[in-house]
């Protein structure tokens, strides 16, 4: 968390992991703040709009589960140029874990692998029997 200067990481942690169990729902400051106090933890409202705007443009498209599983999904039409296909392979590269990345494309082109992510015809993603 160097790179985002968080010296509370535990707290900012809390926090990414309030706003992804509760995704499709709506959110503020103040619920965050009032669940952490309820698990004796102190935020200000302040911290939190803080810690969110760390978070500001790392998402991810699609987080599947089956079972224990997960896999990790980006979509884009295609991949032209540096800045495209560092927003779509850079925000998988970031996740320290061992399961699946897929970067699936709309491009003939598509298909091979960068860095360990998966590069998939979005075609033969959806119809493939191993998804």
């Amino acid at each position: 968390m160097r790179r985002s200067n968080i010296r509370k990481v535990d707290q900012f942690e809390r926090v990414v992991r309030y706003v992804f169990d509760d995704v499709g729902n709506t959110f503020s400051a103040h619920s965050i703040v009032k669940y952490l106090k309820s698990e004796q933890r102190t935020l200000d409202n302040e911290t939190v709009y803080n810690y969110l705007s760390k978070l500001e443009g790392y998402e991810i498209d699609f987080i599947a589960t089956r079972q224990e599983e997960k896999i990790y999904v980006q979509v884009a039409k295609e991949i032209k140029n540096d800045s495209t296909r560092e927003r779509e392979y850079g925000r998988l590269l970031e996740i320290g874990d061992n399961y699946p990345k897929y970067v699936l494309l709309n491009d003939d082109y598509a298909g091979g692998n960068y860095q360990g992510i998966k590069t998939i015809h979005i075609a033969d993603f959806l119809l493939s029997k191993d998804f």
